[in-house]
C-alpha cells in the first residue's frame, strides 16, 4: 500500500531521522556556490594566496603603531574577555609583547576587529586545556605529561621542514597516527597547539602564511548503529576531530593560506565535508580536496600551487625524506635550553 504524502512532513521525518553526521552542514557543492557569490576582490585574494603570487604586507613603524592602536581599542570593547584580563594579570609583559600581538594581526592580515576576538577567544582556549600552571607562557615540551609525549610520538600533526615555493610553512596531519584513545583527547589538543605555535614560530612563517595538508586514517571508521543511537566511536571520533580543527582555524594565531585535504575512498567524503562547516569563508574559499587513489594526478595539481612532491610527505604520495624522531629531539634540546634561559632570567644564575 502506498503511503500518502503530505507536503513537507515526509521530508522532515526523513531528515529528522537521519544522523547529524549524515547531512553535513556545509556540503562541498555548496562551497563552489559560496566562492562564485564571493565578490571579485575577495575571490582574487583567495586565489593568490592559494597559488603563492599575494604580496607581502608592507609593515612600517607608523602602519604597525596605528593597527597595535586598533587592536587595543578593538580588546577594550569586547565585554566578555575574563581569560584574557586573567593572562593580563598573570603575565602582562607577555600578552602586551609587539611579538605576541603581531601573531594576531598577521593571522587576521591586520584586520584588528577580527584579531582581538581571536586573542580573546584564544585565551580561553588555552587555559581550558593547558591550565593555570601551563597557560601563561610559550608551550613547551617539558611540560608535556606521560600521555602527551605519547601523542607527540606517534607523528598526527608534524611540522615539515620544508618551504613551498612561495617560502611558506607546511603543517601535516594525519589520522593514521591520531591517538583516539578516549581519554587522550586532550593530550591531542595539546600537541594540535604545540604544533600550531611551532609552525609560526619565525617571522616569515607568520607573513607568509601556512599551508596545512590533511590525510584521514586508513583504518575501519566505525559505523552506524541500528536505531536512533549514534555509534560512540564515531560520534568521539568527530567531535575530537572538530574540537581541533576549529582551534588551528578559528582559535589559534596561524595564518593559513591554503588547505589541501586528502581523502582514501568516497565513504568518507562526508568527514571533509563535516569539516567544512567549521571553516569561516575566507578559509572555505583555500580549501581543496584530493582523492589518494590519483596520486599522480595530485601531483600535478599540487605543482600549481607551489607545491612539489619531493617536499610533501610520503602519506599522502609525496618524496620527502624527514626524520620525525631527530625533529623531536631537536625540540626537547630547544625546550630544555629556553627553560634554562627563563630560568636564569627569573631566578638568577
Amino acid at each position: 500500500m502506498q503511503e500518502s504524502h503530505q507536503p513537507g512532513t515526509n521530508d522532515e521525518q526523513q531528515e529528522s531521522r537521519m544522523h547529524w553526521y549524515q547531512r553535513p552542514a556545509f556540503g562541498y557543492f555548496h562551497l563552489q556556490e559560496e566562492i562564485a557569490a564571493m565578490p571579485l576582490n575577495e575571490r582574487a585574494q583567495a586565489a593568490r594566496e592559494l597559488y603563492g603570487v599575494e604580496p607581502a604586507i608592507e609593515e612600517t613603524p607608523a602602519f604597525l603603531r596605528e593597527k597595535f592602536e586598533q587592536l587595543d581599542l578593538e580588546i577594550e570593547e569586547l565585554n566578555e574577555k575574563e581569560a584574557y584580563e586573567l593572562a593580563l594579570f598573570m603575565n602582562p609583559s607577555y600578552v602586551t609583547s609587539a611579538g605576541f600581538r603581531l601573531l594576531f594581526l598577521r593571522c587576521e592580515r591586520f584586520n584588528a576587529k577580527a584579531a582581538a576576538n581571536r586573542m580573546v577567544k584564544y585565551w580561553d582556549r588555552k587555559i581550558e586545556i593547558f591550565g593555570m600552571d601551563c597557560a601563561f607562557k610559550d608551550i613547551s615540551l617539558l611540560d608535556f605529561e606521560e600521555n602527551d609525549q605519547l601523542a607527540l610520538r606517534l607523528g598526527a600533526f608534524r611540522v615539515l621542514p620544508t618551504r613551498d615555493e612561495a617560502n611558506r610553512g607546511i603543517m601535516f596531519c594525519c589520522r593514521h597516527y591520531w591517538d583516539h584513545r578516549p581519554n587522550n583527547v586532550k593530550s591531542m589538543e595539546r600537541l594540535g597547539w604545540y604544533m600550531a605555535h611551532a609552525a609560526i614560530e619565525e617571522t616569515w612563517a607568520q607573513k607568509n602564511g601556512i599551508v596545512f595538508l590533511g590525510a584521514p586514517s586508513d583504518y575501519s571508521l566505525p559505523k552506524p548503529s541500528r536505531g536512533d543511537k549514534v555509534d560512540p566511536g564515531l560520534s568521539m571520533f568527530l567531535a575530537q576531530d572538530a574540537k581541533i580543527f576549529n582551534d588551528i582555524t578559528n582559535i589559534l594565531p596561524i595564518k593559513i593560506v591554503a588547505i589541501h585535504h586528502f581523502m582514501p575512498n568516497t565513504r568518507l567524503r562526508f568527514l571533509f565535508e563535516h569539516k567544512l562547516q567549521y571553516l569561516n569563508p575566507t578559509l572555505r574559499a583555500r580549501y581543496r580536496q584530493y582523492d589518494l587513489r590519483t596520486p599522480a594526478e595530485n601531483m600535478n595539481k599540487l605543482r600549481l600551487f607551489g607545491l612539489s612532491q619531493d617536499i610533501l610527505p610520503v602519506e599522502i604520495g609525496g618524496g620527502m625524506a624527514f626524520s620525525y624522531e631527530d625533529w623531536i629531539k631537536e625540540r626537547m634540546r630547544e625546550d630544555a635550553f629556553v627553560s634554562d634561559v627563563m630560568s636564569d632570567y627569573y631566578y638568577g644564575s
